[in-house]
């Protein structure tokens, strides 16, 4: 299991407490010091479609330029700009086998991680 976020996002820090909790064991990619591929977010974007996890609930969404916000309706400069800024990525996202979740919702993750 991979697990995607940032060591400053609170659902971040409670999907990694929910996982060591339940014994599960995953690695940690924080996005913000290592980055995101523009690669591995178009994978996602392939599976889950870009809106599903592209996040416009935080300032460095409000700070965009207007300009930059309607080009970002665009799925190949909103995949730019999430490489650009990982901030923009809706945290944390979990790749378990097949499956692919962003956010943490704890009644969807026990459904999807522990069946």
């Amino acid at each position: 299991m991979k697990l995607y976020g940032m060591t400053n996002c609170m659902k971040t820090l409670k999907a990694i407490e929910w996982l060591s909790a339940n014994g599960i064991a995953f690695n940690f990619q924080d996005i913000r010091k290592e980055g995101i591929e523009e690669d591995k977010i178009s994978e996602w974007a392939k599976k889950a479609g870009f809106s599903t996890f592209l996040n416009k609930q935080i300032p460095t969404w409000t700070h965009l330029y207007p300009k930059e916000r309607m080009l970002a309706l665009n799925e190949k400069y909103a995949l730019r700009l999430m490489a650009q800024k990982p901030a923009l990525v809706k945290r944390p996202i979990v790749e378990y086998g097949e499956k692919l979740l962003f956010g943490f919702d704890e009644k969807s993750w026990e459904q999807n991680i522990r069946g």
